[in-house]
């Protein structure tokens, strides 16, 4: 056999593979109908002078907060922007890892956003040079981090900021009924290729697709 032939042959297998999921937000949504009452997540309940217990949310429950936070986020965005069929939004999170922090990645999906995780233990500098150099248009950060994102607004162009919603409850995204249009993502084979999250480890980042699979440095 030719050097190299078994790989492209192997490639070429790999590509011809029917995926059943496309995406992350696809496997969440897809749970949701064939899973809907499966618990997806427990989280810690704190109350007040009480020994920490910790509620549980399903699949479904999960997927209709997402769709909730989407409605309420999606304020911050140009409407054009959004309706548009090409990802092309870069929003950057700062906030600290909890609950509300994963459902606003999956909510910013939702919206057909390519989401850009910061981290919290990066330095100013280093935040600037991530927005910039991934091209982002937006950052969304939580107040905590006020500080450090009004010494950062200084040294970018063109990013729109926003706050996040510290307090929302999370009890109250699962009554809330959005009924408004919205456009959330619909799932085709082509989403295998596309860019849904850019993360990064200090000043090395990278994309990932809908696959989860690592991409290249970049976006």
């Amino acid at each position: 056999m030719i050097p190299g032939t078994f790989i492209c042959h192997t490639l070429y297998e790999i590509n011809m593979i029917d995926y059943e999921y496309y995406s992350v937000l696809h496997l969440l949504e897809a749970h949701a109908l064939s899973k809907p009452d499966n618990v997806c997540l427990l989280y810690p309940n704190f109350k007040p002078q009480q020994p920490t217990t910790y509620a549980s949310v399903t699949f479904k429950q999960f997927n209709d907060m997402a769709n909730n936070l989407a409605k309420i986020l999606s304020k911050n965005f140009n409407e054009n922007e959004l309706k548009s069929n090409n990802n092309s939004i870069i929003v950057c999170l700062l906030a600290s890892g909890n609950v509300q922090y994963l459902l606003t990645i999956y909510a910013l999906l939702k919206l057909n956003i390519i989401v850009f995780p910061l981290s919290i233990r990066n330095s100013q500098p280093a935040i600037v040079h991530l927005i910039t150099k991934t091209n982002a248009s937006y950052l969304l950060y939580s107040q905590q981090y006020s500080t450090i994102v009004n010494d950062t607004i200084k040294e970018l162009k063109g990013v729109k900021i926003a706050t996040l919603d510290d307090e929302i409850d999370i009890q109250d995204l699962l009554v809330k009924n959005n009924n408004d249009d919205i456009n959330l993502s619909i799932h085709k084979k082509e989403d295998l290729e596309r860019i849904n999250v850019i993360y990064h480890r200090a000043f090395h980042y990278e994309s990932v697709g809908g696959n989860i699979g690592l991409v290249a440095p970049g976006k």
